[in-house]
């Protein structure tokens, strides 16, 4: 797994600008269980490095607006003295000629603080009474630090007691009140390394994607590419889930609106246009930032072959890909999953194991009915009976399924096909 892992970093670091090839790359390490870590102060190299852990530590090269000098210096700093101990060690300890607002505010949204005790990304961005941001006050307290040592050593009392700045005190931010959200910060992540580490915006829907999708976005795109000469995907539909990183208006040469969207999902991405009827059916769902699951269709168009004099009419078959359904991927829990069903023996269940399920199924409240598959013996013969909860509706989900695999308690789950889903909410 080392060598795998050392194999996966160096391709990384080959591939930054690909970021095709990095989507692959990522899938290929969640499969052999690599993580690839966000930058860090203290393990980051400057290309993408395998830990002690066996995982891929990304490297500081690849954070756009964090220059050679910068990762030199850091890097310098760390094997002449240590590690940093925390925020404040890092910075009265790299240079401030180096260190700007600009290059500690990439060093923040790549995640590179994230392991310093205490400290948070949103609190680098808190504004305080004095409506100055936390990464201000912090810059400010480095150059006095910093400063001041350098008039101390240059003093003729260098030897007297040193009289450093105060540290300034860490935020303390309201847990409703955290300034940008979590999807603003995932952005600004993407925007600086090219992909995203700490976690994806459909990581929330994860479940909806693996269970209701029929092919990935790159799968799609090559299911398009051959489109015009493989039967095979000809009058096929396809259902795929994307988050949109651009929804874009323009018009056509008759003036009429369309949209240009491009969506991505954990392989890689696809792009696609709306005209007509498709734009003002489906414009509201393409809006950047959205999390949508769309059913596509290869279907044949008629189009004029390209004649200057058009002498003729003669009509070319041509294949295109177009989307005929779409709802929002928050949408598709409660609508998809029907059922919810959990296996109990009568043996084992006791009055703890009803309030731990009990507190369990409050905690994931949704839609799907809960059933309950009980067996229990009865004069001397295994029964069962499968009773419905009316207190208690769930709402599946990986965290729910680990918690009952941690209980071990058997679940199953009765969902509709996203195709009927489609099909029903087009009928009404």
């Amino acid at each position: 797994t080392h060598y795998t892992a050392e194999f996966l970093a160096a391709n990384l670091s080959c591939n930054l600008d690909n970021i095709e090839e990095i989507s692959k790359i990522m899938d290929d390490c969640r499969r052999h269980g690599i993580k690839v870590l966000s930058p860090d102060i203290n393990e980051s190299e400057t290309s993408f490095t395998v830990n002690q852990e066996g995982h891929i530590r990304f490297g500081m090269a690849g954070i756009k607006g964090v220059g050679v000098n910068v990762i030199d210096s850091i890097i310098e700093e760390r094997q002449k003295n240590g590690p940093f101990k925390d925020l404040f060690d890092f910075m009265e300890r790299v240079p401030l000629n180096v260190i700007n607002r600009k290059v500690l505010e990439c060093l923040v949204c790549s995640g590179a603080f994230d392991s310093c005790p205490d400290v948070t990304r949103p609190m680098f961005f808190w504004v305080n009474d004095k409506n100055e941001q936390f990464i201000d006050v912090l810059l400010r307290y480095a150059y006095r630090f910093q400063n001041d040592s350098m008039t101390q050593g240059a003093s003729l009392f260098g030897d007297m007691v040193e009289l450093k700045p105060q540290r300034p005190a860490l935020p303390v931010i309201p847990v409703d009140e955290t300034g940008m959200t979590d999807m603003e910060y995932l952005r600004k992540e993407k925007e600086l390394v090219g992909m995203y580490i700490s976690s994806h915006p459909l990581d929330r829907y994860r479940l909806e994607v693996n269970e209701f999708t029929t092919c990935n976005l790159s799968q799609l795109r090559e299911i398009e590419s051959n489109l015009q000469h493989d039967k095979n995907v000809q009058n096929k539909e396809f259902i795929v889930a994307g988050y949109v990183t651009k929804g874009e208006i323009a018009y056509t040469r008759n003036n009429t609106a369309m949209m240009k969207v491009e969506m991505e999902d954990f392989q890689g991405n696809y792009s696609f246009s709306l005209f007509g009827k498709d734009y003002e059916k489906f414009m509201a769902y393409c809006t950047e930032h959205k999390a949508i699951l769309v059913k596509f269709a290869s279907r044949l168009r008629y189009r004029k072959k390209d004649d200057k004099e058009k002498k003729d009419e003669v009509q070319q078959d041509v294949y295109e890909m177009r989307p005929v359904a779409m709802t929002l991927l928050s949408n598709t829990r409660d609508n998809l999953f029907t059922e919810f069903h959990i296996s109990l023996n009568l043996r084992d269940s006791n009055e703890k194991r009803r309030k731990e399920l009990v507190k369990l199924f409050k905690q994931h409240k949704g839609e799907a009915r809960l059933m309950i598959d009980l067996s229990f013996t009865a004069e001397g013969r295994n029964e069962s009976v499968t009773m419905f909860s009316k207190k208690y509706r769930v709402a599946p989900s990986y965290e729910l399924f680990d918690a009952l695999d941690a209980m071990g308690v058997p679940y199953r789950l009765v969902k509709k096909s996203a195709q009927t889903y489609f099909e029903n909410a087009s009928n009404s």
